[in-house]
């Protein structure tokens, strides 16, 4: 949360984001933070393994409220922790 703010690029917040641990890749959730709205809203901003084919760039407007959002578990478990956080 802490690297979040005006003026900063989705592809520079995807550089300094935490990046997943391998074992858990397969079961990230699709995005590292998105929009606010009814669903899953634009703008989407990438892990930075899924940035050069799913993700686009632009930039963090004052003002805008983003959801951070993560789920980690490990491939074929039974259990994961997701969290959310709205800044």
């Amino acid at each position: 949360m802490r690297i979040l703010g005006p003026d900063l690029t989705f592809g520079d917040y995807t550089d300094l984001a935490w990046d997943i641990p391998e074992q858990y890749w397969a079961n990230r959730y699709f995005v590292s933070a998105h929009g606010c709205g009814l669903t899953e809203e634009d703008p989407y901003l990438h892990h930075r393994g899924d940035l050069p084919d799913s993700g686009y760039d632009g930039v963090i407007e004052p003002g805008m409220v983003l959801c951070v959002e993560s789920y980690i578990g490990n491939e074929g478990g039974t259990q994961g922790v997701k969290l959310e956080r709205q800044s």
